[in-house]
């Protein structure tokens, strides 16, 4: 219908790609941490500006990157979620948005169990990896 908006629900990931067919907007954990990145990706690919974009993305593999190890550092991570719907990442990521809030300096806190916190190296490389995307 003509008041129904259909948005990229895996956010950062997928907008990329899916601004190129007209989609209006998309959800991320990135608004939590870095609204100043989220809004310059999507302006970027609103724009078809794909050279930024690529910057934007080349940046954020770095975040996704951090992710995916601290994921497999850990092994298997208690999920009630299908394996397909995410993997391994999907329990840990929550706390790396809590502890990025914290390095920014946001209020954050810890996430409950049975999800895990990260580490304090872990958190000294997360805040490595804000810098180099330019966040901090």
């Amino acid at each position: 219908p003509q008041d129904m908006v259909i948005t990229c629900g895996l956010g950062h990931l997928m907008f990329c790609f899916e601004a190129v067919a007209e989609c209006p907007a998309f959800v991320t954990e990135l608004v939590n941490f870095a609204p100043d990145f989220a809004i310059g990706l999507y302006k970027a690919a609103k724009s078809k500006d794909f050279d930024k974009v690529r910057e934007y993305a080349d940046r954020l593999s770095l975040y996704d990157r951090f992710i995916s190890d601290c994921a497999q550092r850990r092994g298997a991570l208690p999920t009630v979620l299908s394996p397909a719907s995410g993997g391994s990442e999907i329990p840990l990521y929550q706390s790396i948005i809590k502890s990025a809030m914290g390095l920014v300096g946001l209020p954050s806190g810890k996430v409950r169990e049975p999800m895990e916190n990260i580490t304090a190296e872990e958190k000294e490389e997360l805040k490595n990896v804000l810098k180099r995307m330019g966040v901090l």
